[in-house]
């Protein structure tokens, strides 16, 4: 019987963007190669955020790990591990669980990095992962992230793949079909401009606030701007309607019944950010701060410096607005699409399906 692949991820719970992610992954490794071994990290990782010390992270893993090797069948190894990489303590639980992967008989394993917390802090364990050479693969979210894991891990261009989360948003949008409508509305007069974040000043929610006041005057028409998202250290105010956090199919919904997405965020740390994918899916423009992975998402039209001024975001958004709808629809999608398109030819070549 052939041995079924492995992944290694923290699912669950709870719903974060990375377990987001790591879900769509199981979805697309499901459809694409067949039976796979799910090792669910997440009660582990909260455990090792207690831990002091990387032998105390190495003995707590070892339970687990052995549930990686029972996966063999007959006397074959698992053909590779998938590891989706954890930030903080976690990541060490993530480098020794490739490691002993490979020393225990898997011939291949993929790092796969969602945070650039994860890229600039590597493990102790690296030098030893670094060792394995072609037999380590690994995957990042954009172009930019190439060179931070050239740089601060050490790996080389020809073990890089990139692979943004746009494919796994797709696996998730895929499954809500068909209760799922991207119809916009089309007889109001009022723009409806919407954030979609944690409500925090490192995400941007204080320039929104400011902005929420100002777009009416500086685009003559009338504005409402709905917001969504975790409660941080911002609170919003009126003229902002603030709906709390949402989940679910309501993600979706929201970003729909908006003509504008608005994601100003100020983030050092901002990688490929969920709700610029969720919005670009359906079909929603997104303008948004040049941080992180978000150049390689949009037009450079609808990007700004995070330092720009309020006036220079009323500039964009004007801009943008006064595309045609259809065009704008059409030009988010395309921006998607060609993400995912990407990422499915690097994901088949990484699980050994280039002909699929």
């Amino acid at each position: 019987m052939t041995a079924r692949p492995v992944f290694v991820g923290a699912l669950p719970v709870p719903v974060t963007g990375q377990t987001k992610a790591n879900e769509g992954l199981i979805r697309w490794l499901t459809r694409n190669v067949g039976a796979i071994h799910v090792v669910r990290t997440t009660r582990g990782v909260k455990g090792c955020q207690a831990l002091q010390n990387l032998v105390k992270v190495s003995r707590y893993i070892r339970s687990w790990i052995e549930i990686v090797l029972s996966t063999r069948e007959g006397r074959s190894a698992p053909p590779f591990v998938y590891v989706s990489m954890e930030s903080a303590l976690g990541r060490h639980l993530s480098y020794a669980t490739a490691l002993l992967a490979l020393t225990r008989g898997v011939d291949r394993v993929v790092l796969h990095f969602h945070s650039r917390d994860a890229l600039r802090n590597p493990s102790p364990l690296l030098a030893r992962i670094l060792a394995r050479g072609s037999q380590v693969e690994v995957v990042v979210l954009c172009s930019s992230a190439v060179e931070e894991a050239t740089q601060h891990l050490g790996f080389v261009p020809s073990q890089i793949r990139v692979v943004s989360n746009a494919v796994f948003v797709r696996e998730e949008t895929t499954a809500l079909q068909p209760g799922f409508s991207t119809s916009r509305p089309t007889t109001s007069r009022t723009t409806q401009v919407g954030y979609f974040s944690r409500v925090s000043y490192l995400k941007g929610a204080d320039r929104m606030q400011r902005l929420a006041s100002t777009l009416p005057t500086e685009l003559h028409r009338a504005v409402a701007v709905k917001a969504a998202g975790s409660p941080g250290d911002v609170v919003f105010n009126a003229p902002i309607e603030y709906l709390g956090e949402i989940t679910g199919i309501d993600r979706f919904r929201f970003l729909a019944g908006i003509d504008l997405l608005l994601f100003p965020s100020v983030h050092p740390g901002e990688f490929e950010p969920l709700a610029v994918l969720e919005a670009l899916s359906i079909g929603t423009p997104v303008v948004a701060s040049r941080i992180g992975c978000i150049p390689s998402l949009l037009p450079a039209e609808w990007t700004l410096d995070p330092d720009a001024t309020d006036s220079e975001w009323c500039r964009v958004i004007a801009f943008c607005l006064g595309q045609h709808p259809t065009e704008r629809l059409e030009l988010a999608k395309a921006c998607f699409d060609a993400q995912t398109a990407a990422s499915d030819t690097n994901l088949r070549h990484l699980v050994g399906r280039r002909d699929a």
